[in-house]
């Protein structure tokens, strides 16, 4: 017990009872105290007016609404883009692009939506993701089980869906044009150290893949004089290590095993790989991936010729058979079409999402995967690379092989992991990721490229990007003019 509280007890004369505490609080903030709160307040060995006059001073209002009345002068305050923000973190949880913000913000000026709409159209978005998150049995992925079809995928970067019975069946099919034969873009460059890439692979029930795995791997066309192999077994039961045991007997030291004790995380093993390799570039491969043969070779050269290039990435093939080989994956054919890496592209999709290759000392400037999330540890770490100024880029030819698994962290239907987390680190780190500017009344937005009136074209007003645009070019020629002396 407190000094204070002591003092109260032998001095307070006439001490509320708990009838006494249950009824203030009740006729204060206009609701039944729950026990705990009585017993609280019982503790502190007050007089019933020494309540009251504590209550007054915390409590919203005793009118029935008024505290509805209040919250709702201080949203009417929010500028427009204030209030979509404040909608989007606190019912979807997450941040809006700019592209969303912008949008919806004029949406509600014009009147096409209120403020109400706008929380109710959100609300009920959420209620039936977490109907369905909570009830997997009832979602569309088992309606399409029980009904004999297949699971299905999104084409990242397209809007178009692929049943996993449609991959198949093209495969089997053997009729599908192959892709052109193109090259790697830049030459590869003398041999800088005995290790140049350090493949980082995180372990766990891997036995139907190892084998194919490990062949894969070790068959890259730079692996016996630039490479490692970094596996982290997070003690998985199924006795890979003697596969892996086999290979590194003919590869040494190229192959690097680790055994946990017990069972860790995909980015935790990661990272534990990371403290461990010895390469300049590092990349990670799935177990149930598989990459074209010369596909290391390719990312390790475009990093030794664009020395401003912290991560390098490319599209990526699908594949939903296990016993697929590359030379099939890649008659079929079915691509990613991933975007460019920008900070509006990073609200939609996450472009280096599988097998891209990034420079070791990227990791002293942002730090380690976070080992909180389960499946969008990568996605939080390239946002954070991107937000210190990292530099991405793109190849042009597809060399990853990206195994469609339904039962996989990011994409079971019985986790929601795959959905949430990415929303998590939007919250976490898009306030970070959009412009200053993007988040701006319009009035302040006018005053900060310096014009009196929003420009018009075709008798509409031009988007904020269109904007900076047109300001940019008018301030060209305005130089131009001076420079040449007309």
């Amino acid at each position: 017990m407190s000094i204070a509280r002591k003092i109260r007890k032998r001095f307070t004369r006439n001490p509320a009872t708990p009838d006494d505490i249950s009824r203030i609080l009740h006729e204060t903030l206009g609701r039944s105290p729950a026990p705990a709160e009585i017993a609280r307040w019982h503790k502190k060995y007050l007089t019933p007016a020494a309540i009251k006059r504590r209550l007054a001073k915390v409590a919203v209002v005793a009118e029935p609404g008024a505290a509805q009345h209040r919250h709702n002068e201080h949203l009417a305050k929010l500028s427009d883009e204030a209030f979509v923000e404040y909608v989007c973190l606190t019912i979807a949880g997450r941040f809006p692009s700019s592209l969303e913000l912008q949008t919806t913000a004029e949406h509600l000026r014009s009147g096409a939506v209120d403020r109400i709409g706008l929380i109710l159209n959100h609300f009920i978005q959420a209620a039936r993701e977490e109907t369905a998150r909570r009830s997997p049995e009832k979602s569309a992925w088992k309606k399409l089980k029980n009904l004999g079809d297949s699971p299905s995928f999104l084409i990242m970067g397209t809007p178009l869906m692929m049943f996993t019975r449609d991959w198949q069946r093209r495969a089997r099919a053997g009729s599908v044009p192959e892709r052109p034969t193109t090259h790697a873009r830049f030459p590869l460059r003398p041999r800088q150290s005995d290790v140049d890439v350090s493949v980082l692979c995180s372990l766990w029930r891997g036995g139907e893949f190892i084998e194919r795995y490990m062949e894969n791997i070790t068959s890259q066309t730079i692996f016996n004089d630039r490479c490692e192999l970094i596996v982290i077994d997070a003690a998985s039961p199924e006795g890979e290590g003697e596969v892996i045991e086999r290979y590194k007997a003919r590869f040494g030291d190229r192959i690097v095993y680790h055994r946990m004790p017990y069972r860790t995380g995909i980015y935790a093993a990661w990272n534990y790989g990371v403290g461990l390799a010895r390469g300049r570039y590092l990349t990670n491969a799935n177990l149930d991936d598989l990459r074209r043969v010369d596909s290391l070779e390719r990312q390790a050269s475009a990093l030794d010729a664009l020395s401003f290039v912290d991560v390098v990435y490319d599209d990526h093939l699908y594949f939903c058979d296990p016993e697929a080989d590359y030379d099939l994956i890649e008659r079929v054919g079915v691509a990613s079409e991933l975007p460019l890496v920008t900070r509006n592209n990073m609200f939609v999709t996450n472009p280096p999402h599988n097998g891209p290759m990034w420079r070791a000392n990227l990791h002293e400037r942002v730090g380690f995967f976070d080992e909180s999330y389960r499946s969008a540890g990568d996605y939080d770490f390239w946002i954070r690379a991107l937000i210190d100024g990292a530099t991405f880029y793109k190849l042009n030819e597809p060399t990853v092989g990206y195994y469609f698994n339904p039962e996989g962290l990011s994409t079971s239907s019985t986790t929601g992991a795959g959905i949430l987390e990415p929303r998590l680190v939007l919250r976490r780190h898009g306030a970070r990721l959009i412009p200053e500017a993007a988040r701006e009344v319009p009035e302040a937005f006018l005053r900060r490229l310096g014009l009196s009136a929003w420009p018009v074209e075709n008798g509409m007003q031009v988007s904020r990007y269109r904007a900076v645009q047109i300001r940019m070019r008018a301030l060209a020629r305005q130089h131009a003019s001076a420079w040449s002396g007309q």
